[in-house]
């Protein structure tokens, strides 16, 4: 049975009691695609990059705008094994990664580098073209223009041997993954853009922020207003972790009020920085009180982790999970409300909670804090998506990703998105660490495709040191 469920959700269950400029999606530029069993999909259409100077003033300008050509090079690269054997993808004579059978790998690749698929010898190669991060191997169609088969090749002789000699589900998995390729293909032939999910996905299930144009901007009210003074140790004792007793309700007051703003709301100002992929910041999202405490517990966390590693030698993640204390719990909650979720999908829920869900986890990962000395970070960027295995009805993967920066008193140590659409520059975005700050990226779009542009890096820092939190959610469920 295929996974088609979507997340209503009233206002009255989100804390935010209030929200401007909230565009529907269904006003977007979806394109009907006609698929060969007659059903319909509808493909998002990436804008003109024209339309991202909404603002511009001068109209004929506007029209001249063309797109600039980024100078960062690298991209995803998507290699699916239609085979049923395990093989190693090779890139310029180098194993870069293993591949299952009938699954799919990802890989960072520069256009022009040899890709092959290696079973101790190359079974198939090829170039890696601008643009394109979709390439497949698939004996069945290929196997006559192999030469030298080894017995295992048998297998690749045709369908009927495979489902001899795998089993009967085989065949199954196989045109799970055959289906998807084949979609890709007229997928980027509509849209001129790779279709990097397993097809069929659903559409995100979550509210989607709009960027239309740089500097567009959304406003959002939440209860869910700063701590301004620290509470005692006894009052930041541990959350619960799932259950009722932290459900919202119409008179919900956030706890601790004594030691809040006195005002009764809190807006947070969402600004558009890149329309593709969507970018956007919001100053003032912790208050220094919030920063403070999340940096005493984040330094425990790590010093904690330093003296720990797991049976195979690596460190221990460095994660901060909402039942920690009230002003974790709050961070979650006013995250939430940015991104108008409701709250009880971050956390762990009663069986009564979203039942047509399909899992009662939260879809929300522990905060992961990082801190960075001098040198640490990466000018390679990288993705957080990922690709689930092929028969995996949900197909999970990070849907949004939050960064929130806990200082500013550094150089370098930008995030940076080499990718971004635009008609100015061939540099890189880079946004500068502030206090208090939280940057947030999408990491699918509309139509449930895998955003290929969401590739981003904390570049090194140079001077001081950076301290940042990442909270990552993910559509439709959280598996890992």
């Amino acid at each position: 049975m295929r996974f088609f469920f979507q997340v209503l959700i009233p206002l009255a269950l989100c804390t935010s009691i209030e929200s401007k400029n909230v565009h529907d999606e269904k006003e977007l530029a979806f394109q009907p695609m006609q698929l060969t069993d007659g059903s319909i999909f509808n493909a998002y259409v990436r804008p003109d990059v024209s339309t991202f100077y909404e603002n511009t003033n001068n109209i004929r300008k506007q029209r001249k705008v063309k797109e600039v050509k980024p100078r960062y090079l690298s991209q995803v690269g998507k290699y699916c094994n239609l085979t049923p054997y395990d093989d190693e993808i090779v890139v310029d004579n180098s194993m870069k990664a293993t591949v299952k059978a009938f699954e799919c790998a990802r890989l960072t690749i520069n256009p022009g580098e040899r890709v092959c698929f290696s079973r101790g010898k190359c079974k198939k190669t090829f170039s890696v073209m601008p643009g394109k991060s979709n390439y497949e191997y698939d004996c069945n169609e290929s196997y006559a223009e192999i030469k030298d088969l080894d017995d295992e090749e048998i297998g690749c002789r045709g369908l009927p041997n495979m489902s001899r000699i795998m089993g009967p589900n085989i065949l199954k998995t196989y045109f799970t993954l055959k289906k998807s390729v084949d979609f890709a293909g007229r997928y980027r032939r509509m849209t001129g853009i790779d279709y990097l999910s397993r097809y069929p996905r659903s559409k995100p299930i979550h509210n989607m922020w709009r960027a239309d144009f740089f500097g567009q901007q959304h406003t959002v009210e939440t209860k869910e207003n700063h701590f301004v003074s620290l509470p005692t140790e006894s009052e930041l004792e541990i959350v619960a972790a799932e259950g009722t007793e932290t459900r919202l309700s119409e008179t919900y007051l956030p706890p601790l009020q004594g030691h809040r703003s006195p005002e009764s709301t809190m807006t947070m100002t969402l600004s558009v920085l890149s329309c593709a992929p969507r970018v956007f910041e919001v100053e003032n999202f912790l208050s220094d009180v919030e920063v403070d405490y999340i940096m005493k517990v984040g330094q425990e966390v790590i010093t904690d982790n330093a003296k720990t590693e797991n049976f195979d030698g690596t460190d221990v993640e460095s994660k901060i999970n909402r039942e920690h204390s009230p002003i974790i719990d709050t961070v979650y909650r006013r995250a939430a409300d940015l991104l108008r979720i409701d709250e009880a999908l971050l956390r762990n829920r009663h069986e009564h909670e979203y039942p047509d869900l399909g899992s009662k986890r939260s879809i929300a990962e522990g905060l992961d804090i990082v801190h960075h000395n001098v040198g640490d970070g990466d000018m390679k960027a990288s993705h957080e998506f990922d690709f689930p295995d092929t028969m995996d009805e949900y197909q999970p993967t990070r849907f949004v990703t939050l960064a929130i920066y806990l200082n500013e008193d550094m150089e370098g140590g930008e995030t940076s998105f080499p990718t971004w659409i635009n008609a100015e520059s061939s540099d890189d975005l880079r946004i500068t660490p502030k206090k208090g700050k939280v940057v947030f990226f999408y990491s699918l779009l509309p139509d449930g495709n895998m955003d290929g542009l969401a590739q981003h890096a904390s570049l090194p820092v140079t001077e001081g040191e950076k301290w940042v939190i990442y909270l990552r959610v993910w559509d439709p469920i959280f598996e890992r």
